[in-house]
């Protein structure tokens, strides 16, 4: 009877013990992949290499955006420029181009991806709930804090951006090495897909160069996170489980090839750069890379264009597009070195003729015109000059 009575307290002080056991601490899956800081060197332009696709999952359909603002935001206008960056951008044709990237999982064909981008929620952790000084487990920590208390829900089709105030310092390197990066963590069985972009204030040389002394909408650390935003947002939807989609042969992701590529910029009169209007607000984003044309854009058409080769590429301007192509009297060239001359830049294209015309057009691809016909469609026809399109 001791014995039985022994063992049977003994498996009950098990059995409890693992009843009331702490739950596991969620750890990040894939290894970071960062917004690098500015480096006149490496980022004078795209960089080289066709981006490939390497079998695993993407985020195919809708994408739902979460913004944890973490320290003090007090400003409403600060917010609203986030906010109104990722409530809009899956209407504009920035977001077509990361609709040429697709999955194709084993046993199925390709399944591209969508969209829309829909911001959800925000919510505010304003009391510093792991302090000012973070660790990339902090980082995680706090997302599934919130997700664990019902804050936010648990959503595998969600990215969940933790946004940093300019006195909160990530101690892996944000701002010296990096200005956002992306990753994901198992929360039970979900797969979270989470970002880190900190308000830009202290390092604009580094992560905002074209709008250090002022921006387009007077707010240079917080303008300077939407393109940091866009860049990870495209990268967690191409790439979501980090260098299992859509990298090249150095393990860059879309928006890495592109870093600080702007393309044509336009200059408002307090001297601040910017190249796109999403939903009337003013921003500076840097280009993205199209996986079908293989090339940086800041736009592309509303279809999945076919592959590279086809004489029957037809580019549609999507009339929800809100991109704004400056006129030549407002454009400033950047002080940005540039690499070796090429004949044209990746992503433009041209009707041959004038618009209207069966003369077919030509795009440029790799740095050099290709030219393409129009075929069943006929006609080539110019949208003020810039998009091109056939019917």
């Amino acid at each position: 009877m001791v014995k039985l009575t022994l063992i049977a307290s003994a498996f009950l002080g098990f059995f409890a013990a693992s009843a009331f056991a702490a739950p596991s601490v969620p750890h990040a899956i894939g290894t970071k992949k960062i917004t690098p800081v500015y480096k006149p060197n490496i980022h004078a332009g795209p960089i080289a290499g066709n981006i490939k696709y390497g079998g695993g999952p993407l985020m195919i359909g809708a994408v739902n955006i979460y913004y944890i603002y973490y320290g003090q935001w007090t400003k409403a206008s600060d917010r609203q420029i986030l906010e109104n960056l990722s409530a809009h951008i899956g209407e504009t044709s920035y977001f077509n181009i990361e609709k040429t990237y697709y999955q194709q999982l084993s046993g199925k064909g390709k399944e591209y991806v969508t969209g829309p981008v829909k911001y959800i929620k925000s919510i505010d952790d304003a009391q510093y709930s792991k302090g000012k000084s973070l660790s990339d487990q902090d980082v995680i920590d706090i997302v599934s804090t919130h997700l664990s208390s019902g804050d936010l829900v648990t959503d595998e089709n969600g990215i969940y951006f933790l946004l940093t105030s300019p006195d909160v310092a990530v101690t892996s390197g944000l701002c010296s090495q990096y200005c956002g990066y992306h990753n994901n963590f198992k929360l039970g069985s979900k797969d979270i897909k989470f970002a880190l972009v900190g308000d830009l204030s202290n390092c604009l040389s580094g992560c905002a160069p074209d709008n250090i002394n002022s921006s387009p909408n007077n707010s240079p650390g917080v303008d300077g996170m939407g393109s940091v935003i866009a860049h990870e947002m495209m990268e967690a939807i191409s790439d979501p489980d980090p260098s299992s989609g859509w990298t090249d042969a150095s393990g860059n992701e879309n928006a890495d090839k592109c870093a600080y590529v702007y393309g044509t910029e336009s200059t408002l009169s307090n001297g601040a750069k910017y190249n796109i209007d999403i939903n009337g607000v003013k921003y500076l984003i840097q280009q993205n890379w199209n996986a079908a044309t293989q090339g940086c854009q800041l736009g592309t058409g509303s279809g999945v264009p076919p592959p590279i080769g086809s004489s029957s590429i037809v580019h549609l301007p999507p009339p929800s597009s809100s991109i704004i192509i400056p006129s030549p009297t407002k454009t400033s060239a950047t002080s940005k070195p540039t690499k070796t001359p090429i004949s044209c830049h990746t992503g433009d294209d041209q009707c041959l003729s004038s618009s209207g015309t069966a003369a077919g057009y030509r795009e440029c691809r790799n740095g050099q015109w290709v030219t393409l016909s129009c075929g069943s469609q006929g006609y080539c026809y110019q949208d003020n000059a810039v998009d091109v399109y056939c019917a």
